[in-house]
């Protein structure tokens, strides 16, 4: 099987944490998903660690969650370790004690869009896009894009949900321009 996630040694005190799917624009599969909290945690334990950085490999950060995983949503088990892997990666995320930079290579598609609000900070480059197609958020996603941005600029992400709006983000302040 192909390695779903790369993570470099400390240099400096910095790890760089690499989504390893570039053929499915880093889809965010329950194995990536569990590599990654399985990866943050033993991070956290290694004294040599002190930033992860977080990118993608290839022309995307991340395109979201892996969509056809939830195609065998009808299956109880399967769904469960769906959502039992949701919860950690996202709840790992919040509150890992490290600090996290997302380096937004490319588009940062709903879970990428959130796996780059849930970093404490954002590095975009100029072919970076920041989209929420789902029609609503969950307040594991909502708290964090609120208190990064604010309310106002949070609701308006929320009921306009296109590219457009989330790039309002950026201009007060929710990404760093290089």
């Amino acid at each position: 099987m192909a390695e779903l996630l790369s993570v470099t040694e400390p240099h400096d005190g910095v790890v760089v944490l690499r989504l390893e799917r570039p053929e499915k624009k880093n889809a965010l599969s329950i194995a990536l998903r569990d590599e990654m909290s399985e990866a943050l945690t033993g991070l956290v334990a290694d004294e040599q660690v002190k930033v992860v950085v977080v990118t993608g490999a290839g022309d995307t950060f991340s395109a979201g969650f892996d969509l056809s995983e939830f195609e065998r949503l009808d299956d109880a088990a399967y769904a469960e370790r769906l959502w039992a892997s949701s919860d950690r990666w996202h709840r790992t995320l919040l509150e890992l004690p490290l600090p996290t930079i997302a380096c937004v290579n490319g588009p940062a598609l709903a879970g990428g869009f959130d796996l780059a609000v849930m970093c404490d900070i954002r590095v975009a480059s100029q072919t970076a896009r920041f989209a929420h197609p789902e029609h609503r958020f969950s307040d594991v996603v909502y708290g964090p894009l609120h208190d990064l941005v604010g309310g106002a600029v949070a609701r308006e992400v929320l009921v306009r949900t296109k590219a457009k709006a989330v790039r309002r983000a950026a201009v007060v302040g929710a990404t760093l321009d290089l």
